[in-house]
Formats: C-alpha cells, structure tokens, sequence
C-alpha cells in the first residue's frame, strides 16, 4: 500500500472517531497493514466506519479487508468450487495419509 493511501485511511478513521493516533500507534498499524492493497483497504476503512462501534484494531480492519477482496474475486467469477470426492477417492487419500504418517513414525 501506498503511504500517502494509509495515512488517508487513519485521517478518515481518526475523523469518524475523533480520536488522535499516537506516532507509536500509527506505526504498528502501518507494520500490521503496509502490504495491503490500496482501494481494497480504503473500502475496508470506510466498512469499518460504518459497523464498528469503536476505533477499529488491526485484526478488524483486516477481516474487513478479507471480506472486500472475496467480493472481488465472487465477482471477477474467481470463485473456487470443491466437488466432493467418491468414496474410492477419499479411500486413496486417506491410504495415502497412513503411509505417510507409518513413514514419519519409523
């Protein structure tokens, strides 16, 4: 993420809950959040804004994130579908696993 994106976000986070960020604060947050994406994380800010009760932590403003890009890709069609296996399958794996887990315990 661009600096100039992150110290927008907490501008706008800090307006919303008019409360003043701390240069120690400021730092973690931006440690915790650098390698997020710019427009993705502004979305997630102003997510936040509007269900959080209070300033959000890190980890809230990741799930917000999470929650953005998942959307993102739904709509890009990149959602990824699991059929279930047959049972044959399953069986083969599982025998698989077993063989490995007897190696490892010699």
């Amino acid at each position: 993420m661009d600096k100039s994106t992150f110290k927008q976000g907490m501008a706008y986070l800090s307006a919303a809950y008019s409360r003043e960020l701390t240069k120690e604060t400021a730092a973690v947050y931006w440690d915790q959040l650098a390698s997020l994406q710019d427009e993705p994380f502004m979305v997630a800010v102003r997510q936040a804004v509007g269900h959080c009760q209070w300033f959000p932590s890190v980890a809230e403003l990741r799930r917000y994130y999470r929650d953005e890009m998942r959307r993102r890709r739904m709509n890009a069609g990149q959602v990824i579908e699991y059929k279930p296996a047959n049972k044959e399958t399953a069986k083969k794996h599982l025998d698989k696993l077993k063989r490995t887990i007897r190696c490892r315990t010699k």
